[in-house]
This record gives C-alpha cells, sequence and structure tokens, in this order.
C-alpha cells in the first residue's frame, strides 16, 4: 500500500478495504485513487488547479447555505439547481481525474525507465569486466599458439 500513497491510513481501514475490493469492483480503484491524488496534493506532488479546488468550495457553501437559487421547498424543481452545480463539478472533476491518472502512469512509467536503465548498466558493467577478464586470457592464449 505504500506504493499507492495509503501509508497513513491504519491497517485495519486497509484490510476492510481490501476485504472491500471484490464486491465494489472498478469503484474501488478509482476511490483509492482519488485518496491518493488527495494524498499527493497535500504533500505537494499534485497541484490541483485553482478553479477544481474553488468549484469544490463554492459548490459545498452553495449546497449548505440556506439561500438557493431555486428554493427546496418546491418540490422536484427545488433540489434541480443543486443537482445541476453537482453534476457540474463531477464533471470538472472528472477532467482533473484523468490528469491524475495520466500523471499516475507517467511516473509509474518513469520508474520503470529508471529501473531498466539501472539494469543496462548493471549488464554494460558486467559485460565489461567479462570482456576485460576475456581480453587477458585470449591475449595469453595466443601467445602459446605462436
Amino acid at each position: 500500500m505504500e506504493a499507492l500513497g495509503l501509508e497513513w491510513v491504519g491497517p485495519d481501514a486497509l484490510r476492510y478495504a481490501e476485504s472491500a475490493k471484490g464486491r465494489l469492483g472498478d469503484a474501488f480503484l478509482h476511490v483509492q485513487q482519488l485518496v491518493c491524488m488527495l494524498a499527493a496534493y497535500a504533500e505537494g506532488s499534485f497541484v490541483l488547479p485553482l478553479w477544481s479546488v474553488l468549484g469544490v468550495v463554492l459548490t459545498l457553501l452553495y449546497l449548505l447555505s440556506p439561500v438557493d437559487l431555486v428554493p427546496d421547498f418546491i418540490p422536484l424543481v427545488g433540489f434541480a439547481d443543486d443537482v445541476a452545480l453537482l453534476a457540474i463539478l463531477v464533471t470538472n472533476l472528472a477532467a482533473v481525474y484523468v490528469a491524475w491518472q495520466g500523471v499516475v502512469r507517467y511516473r509509474e512509467q518513469a520508474a520503470e525507465i529508471e529501473r531498466l536503465q539501472r539494469l543496462l548498466r548493471a549488464d554494460g558493467d558486467n559485460a565489461l569486466a567479462m570482456d576485460a577478464g576475456g581480453g587477458q586470457e585470449g591475449g595469453g592464449g595466443g601467445d602459446e599458439g605462436s
């Protein structure tokens, strides 16, 4: 779970979440990624656009305030403005979430490239050592044949 940035979550919560993963399917992975995105934002390794932060704050303030464009006591229509605002917020946050998934894929690919480069350097060092050792042996064998 450390790779996911969830080391700050208690082990009991992680065990419960892992057990729920099968029942929730892909939704669990999306929620887990959202938590990781918020954790990365909190630690400063991912920057959320100002408009998305303001959108969340303003939407929450609007939903919690007693003043609405359309009063909530009007049947069906009263909650339409709230639902529309939430739909706009979810659409905008989906764009941020897609960007976050791109960042995660980029970081995973960069880590894999770095790992492969280390392996190549290690293999290159081994090959150079073998060439250096083999060159001396080959030179000695050539002298004996003359």
